[in-house]
């Protein structure tokens, strides 16, 4: 297909690339919705805002597109400046609702980059503009957010503040996915401040409302919160049964072709070293797994995946106390494509 000449740049060609970056992102090829998205920039840039009534606001739509994929491409700083780009345009249209969401994720990629004064300021401006405009679903994502920042700055009063107050609007919106998971959040902030009796409350109602609602509600997080929490207060068999499971729904969700967005390297190792098995190299990749930093969480897995480029077959090896459990789940996929 011809690229569209900046004289015939128009808006159903905007919209026309857009859905395939889009499309690109749903399966997980990031490189090319990257190409796409900086090609889709430079297109718009290049036809100028007077191509077409309403060319500026697609050209900002365009940059925080970019943010989008540079952030799950865990380039934080080009996500950055492409949000704050984003932001600019959008401050220039006086599109406020467009201004506070972009807010909201360079919040987000401040939190990713540790630099929490920041995130929580780019929030707190989010959440200034959502008050304003009145949509309870939005308010009630920044404040999530914001519990976000709190809970990873270590303020987990205030997180649980946050996440409280965001999980009361999901309830009253009858938001069940996102109520759950601001209550998975709210459970998670109190098992460090041992509010155990809450947590168990808060995790029990998660689970509830990510019923039936499928890969979307990510019930594998809400179980492995369950599991620290039994774990927590000295319930040994209840926490393994949380925890298988999260094994179990992480699983499914793998095996109807779900990406691995946990940022874990783990799934990277495993496909090493089902490619090492396929290709009769596995001295070498044994080699390449024994060369590896001490990586914490990641050392119990080395020796398991060791094991299976050594034959071991046994799905015993993914019952382990020490794996956590998308570790455990990535064992038992790769070791179904072997068998």
């Amino acid at each position: 297909m011809l690229t569209p000449q900046p004289s015939d740049w128009t808006h159903e060609h905007f919209e026309t690339q857009l859905f395939t970056i889009e499309s690109l992102l749903q399966q997980g090829d990031l490189p090319s919705a990257g190409q796409q998205a900086e090609a889709l920039v430079n297109q718009a840039l290049q036809a100028g805002e007077s191509a077409y009534q309403g060319a500026a606001y697609d050209i900002a739509t365009a940059a925080f597109m970019l943010g989008n994929v540079c952030f799950f491409q865990q380039n934080y700083p080009a996500a950055l400046s492409a949000y704050q780009h984003a932001k600019n345009l959008f401050s220039r249209l006086n599109e406020a609702h467009s201004i506070a969401v972009a807010w909201h994720q360079i919040g987000m990629v401040y939190t990713r980059m540790q630099d929490y004064t920041q995130a929580e300021q780019a929030c707190r401006e989010s959440l200034s503009l959502k008050n304003a405009q009145g949509n309870q679903a939005d308010i009630a994502s920044t404040l999530n957010q914001l519990g976000n920042i709190y809970s990873d700055w270590g303020k987990l009063e205030q997180a649980v503040d946050c996440y409280r107050q965001a999980a009361d609007s999901y309830a009253q919106l009858d938001d069940k996915l996102y109520e759950g998971v601001t209550r998975s959040n709210i459970a998670n902030s109190l098992i460090p401040l041992q509010r155990y009796e809450e947590a168990r409350s808060e995790v029990q109602r998660a689970i509830v409302c990510k019923t039936d609602l499928g890969h979307a509600a990510e019930p594998w997080k809400t179980w492995n919160i369950a599991a620290e929490l039994e774990q927590a207060t000295d319930n040994p068999a209840a926490a393994h049964a949380a925890k298988q499971q999260a094994i179990h729904s992480y699983l499914a969700y793998r095996r109807d072709g779900g990406q691995n967005l946990s940022g874990s390297p783990v799934p990277q190792y495993c496909l090493g070293t089902l490619r090492a098995i396929q290709d009769n190299n596995t001295a070498a990749a044994e080699q390449e797994l024994l060369s590896l930093p001490d990586q914490g969480y990641f050392t119990p897995i080395i020796a398991k995946l060791i094991a299976i480029l050594q034959g071991e077959r046994d799905a015993g090896l993914a019952d382990d106390a020490e794996l956590d459990f998308i570790s455990a789940a990535e064992l038992l996929l790769l070791l179904e494509q072997l068998n």
